[in-house]
């Protein structure tokens, strides 16, 4: 969560509240990786209040089983 963020909401990082990280989530940034590290070390050393961090999977979903049939999708035969 970048501090400008917080400063258009007219919050620091120490009354940064839940609604403000739903927020931030809700508005697609591509960091949240390094966000979700930042917000929870920042929860540890007490800068800010506790908030719920969402999580979503990042993982890749497992490749596809090959084809059985014989047949493959960029044969030029």
């Amino acid at each position: 969560m970048r501090a400008g963020h917080l400063a258009e909401r007219g919050r620091s990082l120490a009354d940064c509240a839940q609604a403000d990280a739903d927020a931030w989530y809700a508005g697609g940034y591509t960091a949240r990786r390094l966000t979700h590290a930042f917000l929870r070390w920042a929860m540890r050393s007490k800068h800010m209040p506790k908030v719920a961090i969402p999580h979503r999977s990042t993982s890749n979903p497992a490749p596809s089983p090959p084809s059985t049939s014989g047949s493959h999708c960029c044969d030029n035969s």
